[in-house]
């Protein structure tokens, strides 16, 4: 079976792609990736009775918001970039704590620490959380 990516990447090369399952409504539907401007939107389009709609789920890449944050935000199509932002992020609060300046270059006065360590610890039950799904 395809992945989501793979799909779009043969529909973008015009290779015919039949009805897939919608992993947003989990209703079979139409590929279809529309452009607007330099960047690529994928959705899927359904058609119930006489009723089309389509279900949106997301850019193909995020490189424009990519510019101004620094998280190495990737294509909506693939489960791994949740782990990848929360790392970035964290590599991202590091850099603040040690040198008052997140990975842009922006400049931290005020860094209430207190909050941060409360959010760890909520961090560290959601890890000790996924490493039990993991081991399953």
């Amino acid at each position: 079976m395809k992945t989501l990516i793979e799909l779009v990447e043969a529909y973008l090369q015009g290779k015919p792609i039949g009805k897939i399952l919608c992993p947003k409504c989990r209703k079979h539907g139409y590929l279809s990736v529309e452009p607007r401007g330099n960047h690529y939107y994928v959705y899927i389009k359904h058609k119930d009775f006489n009723k089309q709609y389509k279900c949106y789920l997301g850019a193909v890449a995020y490189d424009y918001v990519n510019r101004y944050n620094k998280l190495g935000l990737e294509d909506a199509l693939t489960c791994e970039r949740h782990i990848n932002y929360a790392i970035e992020s964290i590599r991202n609060i590091i850099s603040v704590l040690k040198e008052k300046r997140d990975l842009r270059g922006f400049y931290y006065e005020n860094i209430n620490k207190q909050y941060i360590a409360q959010k760890l610890a909520e961090l560290k039950q959601l890890v000790s959380e996924l490493e039990q799904l993991l081991n399953q």
